[in-house]
């Protein structure tokens, strides 16, 4: 049961971001003898933690041929009984990779195949809603991004990284930073803690506290470059986080040292040749409560007297509101608004 052991804990390090622990256990386990019968006991744990590993490092080819090994795992108890994981390592590849479409499918189908061990709350849903909302957003999709998140009854600190990052994204730069200083200063986890330290270096950059946005940066790369944790800074903006290193280091904040290393991070070749996995900016459509009260009954009626009946106002008012909803959402008519309203998350079923 040892390989079993490494495997797991090397899969618990990985997650975390702690990818020199996880890449010690790994290695570990790859010295270990495997007892008869047990080898496939050990494999799914450390496939998904080698994944992990490589993607951390943004090394994506050792990835997908660490998630590929899945195949020689026969026993499909055995292959299924860390599902979650494989399927939060496959989107978070895909991510990096660009096939996001395909992968929030297959995220669709492991999901409502695992429906009744998938509890809201527990940690395995909440790794799966944060690897969905990360694909919608490197889709440029803000609107299903946020509504994912505003879904949820209270926020994980794996979930709460994200809406720093979504804010960010659609511009709300003081909730990016408040969420992401409240990540920071609770978190025990490298791989959080790196990604709200980064979206806060950022955000202070945009609210012109450029000794703030230093200091959270270099914090950031400190953190990072202890494990080789490079997957971060490819969800932000980086020629933002190259300006605040451009600009470092300042009165009062970080030395030439930390500024130095944050100037190595950011010019890893990787980092250029993986590119930024999220866009600079995510557009959102913005409805008031009234125009989604409408839209509501749009969904279901053509008419715009029936609207106007049963939201108890003038038919005039319900034509205002209507032109106004087909301009946010850059149509023309009842029927595309509806579409694009279900396409973008602002209408459910």
């Amino acid at each position: 049961m040892l390989r079993a052991a490494c495997g797991h804990l090397a899969l618990a390090h990985a997650l975390q971001g702690d990818l020199v622990v996880a890449q010690h256990w790994l290695d570990q386990l790859d010295g270990a003898t495997p007892a008869e019968g047990l080898e496939e006991v050990s494999g799914t744990g450390a496939v998904v933690a080698r994944a992990l590993v490589a993607l951390g490092r943004l090394d994506l080819e050792a990835a997908g041929t660490a998630l590929s090994g899945l195949a020689w795992i026969g026993d499909p108890v055995l292959r299924d009984e860390l599902w979650g994981f494989v399927a939060y390592a496959r989107c978070e590849l895909a991510v990096l990779r660009g096939d996001r479409t395909a992968a929030l499918h297959a995220l669709d189908a492991a999901v409502a195949a695992h429906a009744s061990t998938c509890r809201p709350g527990a940690f395995v849903p909440d790794l799966l809603l944060g690897a969905r909302v990360d694909l919608l957003a490197a889709l440029g999709d803000g609107n299903r991004a946020r509504a994912v998140l505003d879904e949820q009854q209270g926020l994980s600190l794996l979930l709460r990284v994200r809406r720093a990052r979504v804010d960010l994204l659609i511009g709300d730069v003081v909730a990016a930073r408040t969420h992401a200083v409240r990540v920071g200063a609770v978190s025990t986890s490298t791989r959080h803690r790196v990604q709200a330290l980064l979206v806060e270096a950022v955000a202070e950059q945009r609210l012109g506290q450029g000794t703030d946005a230093a200091v959270a940066a270099t914090r950031a790369a400190e953190l990072a470059h202890a494990q080789g944790l490079l997957q971060p800074f490819a969800h932000v903006p980086l020629a933002e986080l190259r300006h605040v290193a451009a600009g470092a280091p300042v009165p009062g904040g970080p030395t030439w040292h930390a500024v130095g290393l944050l100037r190595e991070v950011l010019e890893e070749p990787v980092l250029g040749v993986v590119g930024e996995a999220m866009p600079t900016t995510l557009t959102v459509v913005e409805l008031t409560e009234r125009e989604r009260a409408v839209l509501g009954e749009l969904a279901s009626t053509p008419s715009l007297d029936v609207v106007a009946a049963r939201l108890f106002v003038s038919p005039n008012t319900v034509k205002t509101q209507v032109r106004s909803l087909y301009r946010k959402l850059g149509v023309h008519n009842r029927d595309d608004a509806v579409v694009a309203a279900y396409r973008s998350g602002l209408l459910r079923d």
